[in-house]
């Protein structure tokens, strides 16, 4: 699926800017990253900006990041906080590094947690045959990720699910039997908070729980990744509130929401539409 919207400003005053990142944008220049990134967004952005521009060039750690505080997956939507000028970013950076910034993500999972709250608590480090992935071992960093439910979808009308997806792919019947089985457990809307910020934290812990993203290519399962993409073509992740006391020195705090992107609310509707069975554990922070 090709992911043609631009990065959108959802917050803005003399300290940061917070745009909403669609998926399918690389956050910062790298060799490998392909297709548009936020960083050369930015630039253009504050092309007129005088304090940002100053930053820009005296800042060596700010140049490199054009004023990018963190980031998010390529295929992973949400809140992205700019700095707007040197000082800034070296506020938020500590704000990150402090674990002052509670950051909220809503992701749809494959099945349900046996609780409906609970911590995952595992140590990630990076996979020793796969450079690209990551893993829990215990000679990891320590990582922890709150979660809730908040809503259970189950009884999957496979049929409905799939009508009009990608393709319109007809299913053998062997490959039906078998999505049949890897879907039989439902789905689950979560909202996890980590409080640590390891790459791929949120991706690799549902994993190791055994509930993975769906659409997630890289941690979901190769059987069961193929026929995610017949439905959601990325990791129905989206990085949904950023909430921090000012880090700037001023009585002011901030709680900075991104609506949910598009392509995953239909996903969403998509799936609800082929549920047989609801259960709302908290509905008031994702409106369909």
């Amino acid at each position: 699926m090709k992911h043609k919207s631009e990065p959108t400003v959802i917050f803005e005053d003399e300290y940061l800017l917070a745009i909403n990142k669609p998926p399918g944008w690389v956050t910062n220049r790298a060799d490998s990253a392909v297709g548009p990134t936020c960083q050369d967004w930015a630039e253009k952005y504050f092309q007129n900006d005088l304090q940002w521009q100053a930053s820009y060039q005296q800042d060596e750690v700010f140049r490199s990041r054009s004023g990018f505080a963190h980031r998010l997956d390529k295929d992973t939507s949400g809140v992205l906080l700019i700095a707007k000028s040197d000082k800034s970013l070296k506020s938020l950076m500590s704000a990150f590094k402090n674990r002052q910034m509670q950051k909220t993500y809503l992701a749809l999972a494959h099945g349900c947690p046996k609780s409906t709250k609970g911590i995952i608590s595992a140590a990630i480090i990076r996979h020793p045959r796969n450079r690209e992935r990551f893993s829990v071992s215990v000679a990891g960093r320590p990582s922890q990720t709150h979660f809730e439910v908040l809503t259970q979808l189950n009884e999957i009308n496979l049929d409905q699910l799939l009508k009009n997806s990608l393709g319109e792919k007809e299913l053998s019947p062997q490959e039906r039997k078998q999505a049949i089985k890897l879907y039989e457990d439902g789905f689950s809307l979560l909202q996890l908070q980590p409080k640590t910020g390891r790459t791929h934290q949120i991706r690799v812990h549902l994993q190791f729980i055994h509930h993975p993203i769906v659409g997630d290519q890289r941690y979901v399962g190769r059987k069961r990744g193929r026929i995610d993409y017949l439905w959601c073509q990325r990791q129905w992740l989206h990085a949904f509130k950023l909430e921090m006391d000012s880090p700037f020195g001023t009585q002011k705090n901030y709680s900075i929401t991104a609506p949910v992107a598009d392509d995953l609310k239909f996903v969403w509707q998509k799936l609800t539409q082929s549920a047989l069975h609801r259960r709302n554990y908290k509905n008031d922070i994702f409106v369909e």
